[in-house]
């Protein structure tokens, strides 16, 4: 016996909000039950209560077959309404660490969260009421626990993340606390998913409106990074990394970026610290466009951009392999991406460095244009491979000098691939540096 969609939306909702455990539902009228999770994810039928004596039987109340895994707790009451409907509420409540899947099946359709409207409270636990449920009525409905990714220090101030969708609740949490620090404890894919990038300047200087935690990669990678928003400003990983914000170890490889101004696979703006990070991957923007960071004031140390094309579209934009223009530090990195294009200046390293406060110090680049910076202002040490002879390996050889002197704890080492960034006390640079 089908249900009418309006009903099946109601109750999909509700069901959405948690596990619905594999226990039979049978109850009398304004009756209410506990049901705990089953860890076999079992299916059960429930049925109504009516007087089977009468010689026309009263209707009888909605019936459910649910299936379900462990991990939630489940309350529900059933109401008869006075005109023979009924009123079901449920308040699902998922155990400690996890959460509900976005997506939740009634009958063979499936809705997401949402599409139903349905959210938890500051608690964690779904409530949701469906009202005039027709009596008699028959729904399959399938709900499944996930683990939510993560977990939160006991102050507050850091998660430690294991998930895409761990990474997205950091993310949305950290749009209104830019100190909030995240740690990665394994890869993360974010293909498929939203993101907002943290930070945004209003092309001020200092730490208002900018990223101002710790984002520690652990060496992990995020991939599939996306964000098309081909009208904003600060677009990246990060739309703004502040004065005392910090993003260190990660890999990042992007599947695309683009914006107006202000561009970078990490950040559109950098005013802090962004070390022994790799960046691979297309960005694209209209001014300032770099592969690490578009505008750049604070310092880039040990950093990679290792694929990809930097590409600024107007004709007096600034686009450069790590930073589109540069009034800060850039200490040791390298630029192997495919190619770097942009408007009156573009360069391997940096488009614009600014005379007097603009630093760039052993860096080297592969492709791209045959300067390392686009204005010819303030590269010392600089490398195109392959220019007099330059190797590859004296080019990492004179990044680390400069890295150790700078107090860094990254160092370059030749990989099977190409360059890796490791840190320095490391068992594989060690043994690299002895070899």
């Amino acid at each position: 016996m089908q249900i009418k969609r309006l009903a099946a939306l109601s109750l999909a909702a509700i069901f959405t909000a948690g596990m619905l455990t594999g226990c039979p539902w049978e109850q009398d009228d304004a009756a209410s039950s506990d049901l705990l999770g089953s860890s076999s994810g079992s299916t059960s039928q429930g049925g109504g209560s009516g007087d089977t004596g009468n010689t026309t039987p009263t209707p009888t109340e909605p019936q459910f077959s649910i299936t379900t895994s462990e991990n939630g707790r489940v309350t529900y009451t059933v109401t008869k309404n006075p005109d023979e409907t009924y009123s079901v509420t449920f308040t699902i409540t998922p155990n400690a660490g996890y959460i509900v899947d976005d997506t939740v099946m009634v009958g063979s359709t499936a809705y997401s969260l949402s599409e139903l409207g349905v959210t938890p409270d500051a608690n964690g636990t779904y409530t949701y009421t469906a009202n005039n449920v027709s009596a008699g009525t028959n729904t399959t409905v399938t709900v499944t626990f996930k683990d939510k990714g993560y977990t939160v220090s006991p102050d507050g101030k850091t998660y430690t993340v294991s998930s895409a969708d761990g990474l997205l609740a950091w993310n949305a949490v950290a749009q209104n606390n830019l100190s909030l620090n995240c740690t990665l404890t394994d890869d993360i894919n974010l293909s498929g998913k939203t993101w907002t990038p943290i930070g945004h300047s209003d092309y001020g200087y200092g730490d208002y409106g900018g990223y101002a935690g710790i984002f520690d990669g652990q060496g992990h990678t995020i991939s599939g990074l996306t964000v098309n928003t081909p009208a904003a400003d600060c677009v990246g990983l990060f739309g703004y990394v502040g004065l005392n914000g910090t993003v260190e170890n990660l890999n990042l490889e992007i599947a695309s970026i683009s914006g107006n101004c202000r561009v970078g696979g990490v950040a559109g703006q950098n005013d802090g610290t962004i070390t022994g990070c790799m960046v691979s991957g297309g960005v694209s923007g209209n001014d300032y466009v770099g592969g690490m960071v578009g505008d750049n004031y604070g310092t880039i140390t040990g950093c990679m951009v290792s694929g990809g094309s930097v590409t600024a579209i107007n004709e007096d934009a600034f686009a450069g392999g790590v930073a589109g223009d540069n009034t800060g530090a850039i200490t040791g990195c390298c630029f192997a991406g495919d190619h770097v294009t942009g408007g009156i200046y573009a360069g391997g390293i940096v488009g614009y460095n600014s005379s007097g406060s603009g630093k760039i110090t052993s860096c080297y680049w592969q492709k791209g244009p045959n300067a390392a910076v686009g204005n010819s202002s303030g590269a010392d040490g600089c490398t195109l491979i392959g220019e007099g002879g330059t190797t590859l390996n004296a080019a990492i050889s004179a990044m680390n000098q400069a890295l150790t002197e700078e107090g860094c704890p990254y160092r370059f080492k030749q990989g099977a691939n190409g360059p890796e960034i490791v840190l320095a006390d490391s068992l594989a640079n060690i043994l690299h540096m002895l070899l």
